[in-house]
């Protein structure tokens, strides 16, 4: 990419003045290259991009820069000299960018908000790519580096935690099963009886419970028992589903006779 810029002689030439230190370090980094020429009563510099830049460079105020449109004809000032504000440019291998200094303060701003972990990746991602319509290969670099850098530094982060948490998991692991152990078997048999008999007859349970003004919790073992001798005595079916279902395997269980259970045939069906 190239560019011709010229100014009127008695503010100097552009290497002698305020973008001096910008065009000589410039130079010396091999990406750009500049030569200047007097021209009427100009001066007149040519400016070529040999690489994509390393960083964004907004160029300093330059009231004395004249807008290159405004000639004419090479050696012409026509019409009357106009100045611009400031160099409206990015130097890049694609384009100059309009909004330079804007997004130099974006690029800043999110490199403090990743130093400070404000914000996370995927916001960064989303940043990035509203910017790349403006920015091109420019910001894109300087914003993926620090992107990378953050990924590997949370991935690093994530690695010893997801040790610690199988270890903790294995951990936890071994005390139930320690735990399991010391527990007397017959608690564990009359806690599962109740729980699964609860589950199926839970609709039941509790409006028995609302007529006798009880608990659900804690109070109600009785009234459990007698609600499941209610059932058995109501049906037979509803026994040996009872026996067969929530697996009464202590000496509470009921023995069913045959010829009990093949009378009801009929109502199994029903049930």
């Amino acid at each position: 990419m190239s560019a011709s810029y010229r100014v009127a002689a008695e503010f100097g030439k552009f290497s002698q003045g305020e973008c001096a230190p910008l065009l000589h370090n410039a130079k010396r980094e091999g990406w750009l290259k500049f030569t200047e020429l007097p021209v009427a009563n100009c001066w007149s510099i040519q400016l070529e991009v040999l690489q994509t830049p390393p960083r964004i460079i907004a160029l300093p105020k330059m009231p004395a820069l004249v807008d290159p449109d405004i000639f004419e004809h090479p050696g012409e000032i026509s019409p009357p000299l106009q100045y611009t504000d400031t160099w409206k440019s990015v130097l890049s291998a694609k384009a100059a960018f309009d909004n330079a200094q804007r997004l130099d303060a974006i690029r800043k701003d999110m490199e403090l908000s990743l130093e400070r972990k404000e914000i996370d990746t995927e916001k960064a991602k989303d940043i990035i790519e509203r910017v790349k319509e403006v920015a091109a290969p420019v910001v894109l670099p300087l914003l993926s580096e620090e992107l990378e850098e953050r990924e590997r530094e949370e991935e690093e982060n994530a690695q010893p935690t997801k040790k610690r948490k199988i270890e903790s998991s294995q951990e936890s692991e071994e005390d139930i099963s320690e735990e399991e152990e010391e527990v007397d078997p017959s608690n564990i048999i009359a806690r599962d009886r109740s729980q699964k008999y609860d589950n199926w007859r839970q609709p039941a349970l509790r409006a028995e419970c609302r007529r006798r003004n009880l608990t659900q919790r804690g109070t109600n073992e009785d009234l459990r028992n007698r609600l499941i001798e209610d059932d058995m005595k109501k049906s037979p079916v509803k026994k040996r589903y009872l026996l067969k279902k929530r697996d009464f395997a202590d000496t509470q269980a009921i023995e069913v006779p045959d010829d009990e259970i093949s009378e009801s045939e009929e109502e199994e069906k029903e049930f």
